[in-house]
């Protein structure tokens, strides 16, 4: 395991003009700085990497997962970026935080080419809210190969329903309320009231509104 005195706003690692390769099998917590050099990062099966704001590893290096990339760590919002190239097998995890009051989530930003996929773990950072949002989070600056994400643990509110999109560099994740819960378990009254919830959501409700459909979508 490593980390430093200031967690994920530390640096973990930092080297200098050498040609290094790091390979991480535990924990890592911070940023990681690896200078010039023909360089390069691992992220083995089963370990953790909790990116601070930074991962240098050169123009043209590359970072591979196969582990868990939790940008600032659970429970905390950070955007990582990546100098360099991405890839990951399709077994890699992703765990990214949400904060809905504040529309922040986690997120990398790679500067260079993109082979990414895997399962997306996702918890909000404060309370639901019922309005439509969309955070990105994970961008290229070069070209980026989908090899599939599918949802993990999600751990929001059931009347929030959760979409992962990919369009041209980017990789997002879609919410949006939806107080029918897709039918699930609702008699025909209930049914009803969440069609309503949603038809005022659409509508754009007005602030003491959406107080209400706030607390709701909490439930």
């Amino acid at each position: 395991t490593v980390t430093t005195a200031l967690g994920a706003e530390g640096f973990a690692f930092v080297a200098g003009s050498g040609n290094d390769a790091v390979q991480n099998f535990g924990i890592m917590t911070g940023s990681i700085d690896l200078g010039t050099g023909n360089n390069g990062f691992e992220n083995a099966p089963g370990a953790v990497l909790n990116s601070g704001a930074r991962i240098d590893l050169g123009s043209g290096n590359v970072l591979y997962n196969a582990g868990t990339l939790s940008p600032g760590g659970i429970g905390t919002v950070m955007t990582t970026v990546l100098t360099g190239n991405l890839v990951e097998t399709s077994g890699a995890t992703h765990s990214f935080d949400i904060d809905m009051t504040h529309h922040q989530a986690d997120q990398v930003q790679v500067t260079g080419d993109v082979t990414a996929g895997g399962v997306i773990n996702l918890s909000l950072v404060g309370p639901a809210r019922a309005t439509p949002q969309s955070y990105s989070f994970i961008t290229a600056g070069g070209s980026f190969t989908d090899l599939g994400f599918t949802l993990g643990s999600v751990a929001v509110p059931p009347a929030l329903a959760v979409k992962l999109t990919y369009q041209g560099d980017t990789a997002s994740i879609d919410m949006r309320p939806d107080f029918t819960l897709a039918g699930a378990g609702l008699s025909a009254n209930q049914g009803s009231i969440g069609k309503h919830f949603n038809e005022v959501v659409n509508a754009g409700p007005g602030a003491r509104m959406q107080a209400v459909l706030d607390t709701v979508v909490m439930q």
